[in-house]
């Protein structure tokens, strides 16, 4: 499978099949407490609904239909309509530029998918954000991350030779420092200019900055986790 596949997809224009269903935007009886809403984009399997009105933590998410047009139709060229974009589209100002920026992590870096989703499995388990581990739990095999490092990664091995090779050591030590004191160290640089173009360089350092800041809103907020109608992400990944 293609970087064009699942990942892309969550943010381009790109077909996307869910091999599990259609994506409930939330499973449980928290919707049922919270009531529904329904917000159509006019073409097949793009509906939102059966929707959570706010999180555990009373933020809303945005009502779709009382938008501007150009957040719903950005919204409904989405094939996935999670819950992270749901809560981002409560900021007219913002939402168009952080969705532009997310797609552009996944169709338009140097970077190697695999290296990516390293860097953001780390930083999702560094800031504690649940909802980023969840998601990239699912996208990082289809980028080439192994199980094992995934459990690495999970359980702090981030540098153990057995698992990463020099060049995903080196993309976890930048991350590591980035996370730790929000800088690469000069010896850390060093190595990265012997091994990575100045692009990727500097697109692992917009990526964890990125990343953190969604993480911040992932917390804050407590968003819902997305999972397929059947069950969870985490449960398919596992069969």
């Amino acid at each position: 499978m293609t970087q064009s596949s699942l990942g892309t997809a969550l943010v381009t224009g790109a077909s996307f099949e869910n091999p599990h269903g259609e994506v409930a935007i939330l499973a449980g009886t928290r919707a049922e407490s919270l009531g529904t809403t329904a917000f159509h984009c006019g073409r097949r399997n793009t509906s939102v609904t059966d929707a959570a009105l706010a999180t555990a933590r009373g933020v809303p998410y945005a009502d779709l239909s009382k938008e501007p047009p150009e957040i719903r139709a950005r919204f409904c060229e989405l094939p996935a309509k999670l819950n992270l974009f749901r809560m981002l589209a409560n900021s007219e100002g913002t939402f168009l530029p952080l969705i532009s920026m997310v797609s552009a992590v996944f169709a338009k870096l140097e970077l190697e998918p695999r290296h990516r989703e390293i860097a953001i499995l780390l930083t999702g388990r560094r800031t504690d954000a649940r909802y980023m581990w969840e998601q990239h739990l699912r996208i990082a095999p289809e980028a080439g991350v192994t199980p094992q490092q995934i459990e690495a990664i999970q359980n702090e091995r981030i540098y153990d030779l057995a698992v990463f090779d020099d060049s995903e050591q080196l993309i976890l030590r930048m991350a590591d420092e980035l996370l730790r004191t929000t800088e690469v160290s000069e010896l850390t640089l060093d190595r990265a200019r012997a091994e990575f173009s100045p692009a990727q360089i500097v697109e692992t350092i917009v990526l964890v900055g990125f990343y953190r800041m969604l993480a911040g809103i992932m917390r804050s907020t407590e968003l819902d986790l997305d999972v397929p109608a059947s069950g969870s992400w985490t449960q398919h990944m596992a069969a």
